[in-house]
C-alpha cells in the first residue's frame, strides 16, 4: 500500500481507528493533528481524504491517549514517529509490514527510537542508557547519561488499522 497516497474517507477512518470525523475535526482545529490545509478544510461538497501514513498516526494518537498520555502530547508524539530523522525509517517499516507488537519509546515528549518484535525482553533493552562524549569531547572518556524513558506499545491499534485498510481496498 503507497502510505503516502490520499485515497482514504472518513468511513475508512472510523473502521480502521474508531475514530469519528467529528473528533478528528476537533483534533485539526486544535493542532493536534498534522493535517495539510486541504484536509482541514477540503471545500464545499468535497470528502476530505487521508493517507495510510495519516491513520497509521490518528491509530497511534488513540493509541496513546488510551495508554494515559494527554491528547496534545499524543498528537506530537505521533506525529514525531514519522517525521524525525531518528524514527522516520523505521515507523515506515512497521506500517508496511505491519506486525502486532510496535514499541515506541519516548523520553522528555520526544521519541527516542521504535522497536517491532514480539520479543518483550529485547524491547525493554533496547535502549536505557545514551553515552555522551565528557571533557570536551575526548574520545574514551565518556560519561553515562541516564533517560527516563517510557516505552508503550501501539502495535495492536496499528496493526488493526493497517490490516483494515488493506482489506477495504482489497490488498
Amino acid at each position: 500500500m503507497d502510505l503516502d497516497q490520499s485515497i482514504f474517507e472518513n468511513a475508512d477512518l472510523l473502521a480502521a481507528t474508531g475514530v469519528s470525523a467529528t473528533t478528528i475535526q476537533t483534533w485539526a482545529n486544535r493542532g493536534i493533528l498534522a493535517l495539510s490545509k486541504k484536509q482541514q478544510n477540503p471545500g464545499g461538497g468535497a470528502k476530505r481524504l487521508y493517507s495510510g501514513l495519516d491513520i497509521a498516526r490518528i491509530a497511534a494518537t488513540n493509541a496513546f491517549i488510551a495508554r494515559g498520555l494527554s491528547t496534545a502530547a499524543a498528537g506530537r508524539i505521533a506525529l514525531r514517529l514519522e517525521r524525525s530523522r531518528r524514527t522516520a525509517e523505521k515507523w515506515r517499516k512497521a506500517l508496511d509490514e505491519p506486525k502486532p507488537c510496535v514499541y515506541v519509546f519516548v523520553a522528555d515528549a520526544d521519541v527516542v527510537d521504535v522497536y517491532t518484535g514480539n520479543d518483550a525482553r529485547a524491547a525493554l533493552s533496547h535502549l536505557t542508557t545514551l553515552n555522551e562524549p565528557a571533557k570536551g569531547g575526548v574520545l574514551g572518556e565518556a560519561t553515562t547519561v541516564q533517560m527516563n524513558v517510557s516505552c508503550f506499545d501501539v502495535g495492536p491499534e496499528v496493526y488493526r488499522a493497517m490490516q483494515t485498510l488493506k482489506k477495504r481496498k482489497g490488498e
